[in-house]
């Protein structure tokens, strides 16, 4: 099904990282989903409770939802 999205979301760096080697992966596979991956960025992050670290970078579970919910709807 060409509407199939596969969503990759670490809490890690985009280079060498987790969804870089699962976006490898589909791509060997072939798949015909939309692979959508998120992750820290490669800056320098203030210091904060783990939640407003998370809001900060775009990877707080509210900012994902909508994102989601775009990209899907």
């Amino acid at each position: 099904n060409e509407n199939r999205h596969v969503f990759i979301i670490v809490e890690s760096a985009p280079d060498g990282g987790l969804g870089q080697r699962i976006q490898a992966w589909l791509y060997g596979k072939q798949t015909k989903a939309k692979v959508h991956t998120r992750s820290l960025p490669d800056k320098f992050v203030t210091h904060g409770t783990r939640e407003q670290l998370l809001d900060e970078v775009g990877l707080s579970a509210e900012t994902l939802a909508k994102y989601i919910l775009e990209t899907v709807g």
